[in-house]
């Protein structure tokens, strides 16, 4: 048995480095990185990301690939393969990744932002467009919107300081949402409302956050 064991192991391994050939996906041209964390290093020294894209287009291709850490990403840089993409093949490529904070964020991706393409999301989507986003549902809250944008308007011409005006329009969406949302209206100074704004600028920064077990992760 062991004289058997030593022949075939050496004959298997000799098959399995020299003659057996993997099978290739048929992937786009890979943009040189570095080991292990890829082109991270690249995008992270660019000061405009879709800058950068553009540039490695013009080199590469208009369907190139980047490794950021151990995930593959495609970068498309066409309008014609964006088409292809986005309308020819989008049942392809609809679906989100499972990616931890989101999942955390929205109850296992139980909403429509974050729910996988499937059954349910379809039935989400259903609800929001029938009983949310309707042109009649939009309509309703027309006067909510022009009430909410004149005060914003007014707010900024009695103001005798440099206005920051991401912060404002940050104010008009927390205010409408709680409008739309819970029929009330807080108070601009308020401890409510500040402490929806803080809500909101943590959810933006988990959902924006680097990380590496998402980057790295197998």
């Amino acid at each position: 048995m062991t004289l058997l064991f030593s022949i075939a192991l050496p004959i298997i391994l000799i098959y399995y480095f020299f003659y057996k050939k993997p099978t290739k996906p048929n992937l786009p041209p890979l943009v040189p990185g570095l080991p292990l964390i890829g082109n991270l290093h690249q995008l992270s020294e660019a000061p405009l990301p879709h800058i950068y894209l553009s540039h490695l287009s013009n080199l590469h291709g208009p369907l190139l690939r980047l490794n950021l850490g151990s995930k593959p990403v495609i970068v498309v840089s066409s309008a014609k393969l964006a088409e292809e993409v986005l309308k020819h093949q989008d049942s392809a490529f609809c679906s989100r990744p499972k990616l931890v904070a989101q999942r955390r964020l929205s109850y296992n991706a139980a909403d429509m932002a974050f729910a996988p393409y499937g059954p349910h999301w379809r039935e989400l989507r259903r609800i929001a467009t029938t009983h949310l986003l309707s042109p009649p549902k939009v309509k309703s809250f027309r006067a909510v919107r022009e009430d909410e944008v004149a005060r914003m308007i007014a707010n900024i011409a009695r103001s005798s300081s440099p206005v920051n005006l991401s912060e404002a329009a940050m104010g008009l969406t927390t205010t409408l949402i709680c409008r739309i949302g819970f029929g009330r209206r807080y108070e601009d100074q308020g401890s409510e409302l500040r402490r929806f704004q803080e809500l909101l600028k943590e959810l933006r920064q988990l959902l924006t956050a680097f990380l590496c077990q998402i980057i790295f992760r197998r």
